[in-house]
C-alpha cells in the first residue's frame, strides 16, 4: 500500500508540439524539463515532437538524437502527429508508438484528426489528408520549404484552409466544435495538442505547445492536469 502511494505521487509529463528541427527550434526546452527536479513517472508525447515537414528526416533525427535517447530512459508513449506522422519508420527506439492512447481514464491523441473532422470535408477525404501528411514527412528540404511557405502565406485563405483540413484560425471556435463532436461520441475526456492553444472543458483539454515553452504535468495522485512554462524552471 505504501509503495503504491509513493508511485502515485509521481507525475506524468505530457509534451505536445515541440516541433524540434523546425527553423529556430531545438530540444532545449525538453532537456530543461528533464534536468529539473520534477519527479516524472512516465512521458506521453502528444504528437509533433519532431518536425519532419521542413527538413530532411534523417538530418533532423541525427541532430537531435540526444532527445530520443532521453525518451528511452522513461516509460514513454509516443502519440504521432501530422508533422511526425511516420517517425516510427525513421527511428528504432524503445518507446510505444501509436495514433491514440488511453491512460488514467483519458484518451490522448494529437488533434489533427479532430481538426479535420470539424472542417469542410468536401475538398479532401481524411485518408488523403493522411497521405498528404506522410508525403510531407518524406519531402526533401527544398520541396518541404516551398510547400510550407505557400501554406503559411495562404493559411488564412478559406479555400486552402478547406483543402488542408483547416477551416478557421479561430481556435476557440474550432475547439468548441470538437467539444460538441466528442460530446455525442465519447464518454472519456480527450487530451489533444495540435492547435498550440489552451482550452479546457468537460470533454476536451487542448494543451499549449512546447515550442512556445509550455508543458503539462498530470498528477497521478490528485488526478489533475497542470500547465507550466519552462521559464519558471
Amino acid at each position: 500500500m505504501l509503495c503504491v502511494g509513493v508511485i502515485n505521487m509521481v507525475k506524468t509529463l505530457i509534451i505536445a508540439d515541440a516541433h524540434i528541427g523546425q527553423k529556430g527550434v531545438d530540444s532545449k526546452h525538453f532537456k530543461k524539463i528533464l534536468n529539473s527536479n520534477i519527479s516524472i513517472s512516465n512521458i506521453i508525447i502528444l504528437g509533433d515532437f519532431i518536425d519532419l515537414w521542413r527538413r530532411k528526416p534523417h538530418e533532423v533525427i541525427i541532430e537531435n538524437g540526444g532527445a530520443f535517447e532521453l525518451l528511452e530512459t522513461y516509460n514513454t508513449t509516443y502519440v504521432k502527429g501530422n508533422h511526425d506522422f511516420v517517425i516510427d519508420e525513421f527511428i528504432d527506439i524503445d518507446v510505444d508508438f501509436c495514433d491514440k492512447h488511453k491512460y488514467a481514464g483519458y484518451i490522448f491523441e494529437h488533434g489533427h484528426r479532430l481538426d479535420y473532422l470539424t472542417s469542410n470535408r468536401s475538398y479532401i477525404e481524411i485518408d488523403d489528408y493522411y497521405k498528404f501528411a506522410k508525403r510531407m514527412c518524406y519531402s526533401d528540404t527544398e520541396t518541404a520549404s516551398i510547400v510550407s511557405t505557400i501554406y503559411e502565406v495562404f493559411d488564412n485563405l478559406k479555400g486552402l484552409n478547406k483543402i488542408m483540413g483547416h477551416q478557421t484560425n479561430d481556435y476557440k471556435t474550432k475547439l468548441t466544435l470538437i467539444d460538441c463532436l466528442l460530446d455525442v461520441s465519447r464518454h472519456e475526456k480527450t487530451i489533444i495538442g495540435h492547435f498550440h492553444y489552451d482550452y479546457n472543458s468537460n470533454k476536451i483539454l487542448s494543451i499549449n505547445a512546447l515550442c512556445d515553452g509550455y508543458y503539462t504535468l498530470y498528477d497521478n495522485y490528485k488526478g489533475k492536469f497542470e500547465q507550466h512554462n519552462t521559464k519558471d524552471l
